[in-house]
């Protein structure tokens, strides 16, 4: 399904025309959410970023990684380990700087390493997008009724219909996690 076949089918359950920008926020908000709690494989994206000329302690941008959420992993290319993921204030232990390892500040992603490498794999989970018109992704292709049981039941809190709104959080609970054991590690089809 697409983004506005979904939508359309929240209205026709909700029986809410009016509630059209809701319906639409809601559908968008409930992806968001499943994507964010389910650590999906097919919201993992992978790019090797070259590395040439930098030091052995560089900074990244963010934007580097398209709608990037979170890192899963990120390798030098020239060696088989992954960098561990550190926060800014242990970076330095007893006066010395922990190398092999990264941290997220701001904007930008601190890459420290023992050995300078051409370049890196890095490994991160995407947001969703924000959908609209005829657009799609994976969760409205596989799991629909997940996203449109979410999205009637935010829909359904929003104008006061508690009875409604607890039957279809229930629906979009057990859909979510069935989902989340589902798609987890991407061994599915669709």
């Amino acid at each position: 399904m697409n983004f506005t076949e979904v939508v359309d089918y929240v209205v026709s359950i909700t029986g809410r025309p009016d509630k059209r920008a809701a319906i639409q926020k809601a559908v968008n908000h409930r992806m968001a959410l499943l994507s964010s709690v389910g650590d999906f494989a097919r919201d993992l994206n992978e790019v090797l970023v070259d590395t040439q000329g930098k030091d052995y302690a560089f900074s990244l941008p963010l934007s580097t990684f398209t709608r990037f959420r979170k890192f899963k992993a990120i390798k030098p290319a020239n060696r088989n380990l992954y960098l561990a993921p550190a926060s800014p204030d242990t970076i330095f232990i007893k006066g010395k700087e922990v190398l092999d390892s990264y941290y997220v500040a701001g904007d930008q992603v601190n890459i420290r390493l023992a050995a300078m490498s051409p370049s890196i794999l890095a490994a991160w989970f995407m947001h969703p997008g924000v959908l609209s018109g005829t657009d799609t992704n994976w969760m409205l292709e596989t799991v629909p009724y997940v996203i449109i049981d979410g999205a009637a039941a935010s829909v359904f809190k929003e104008i006061g219909d508690d009875q409604s709104f607890r039957i279809q959080e229930e629906l979009y609970r057990t859909g979510a996690e069935a989902a989340i054991r589902d798609f987890k590690h991407g061994v599915h089809y669709g």
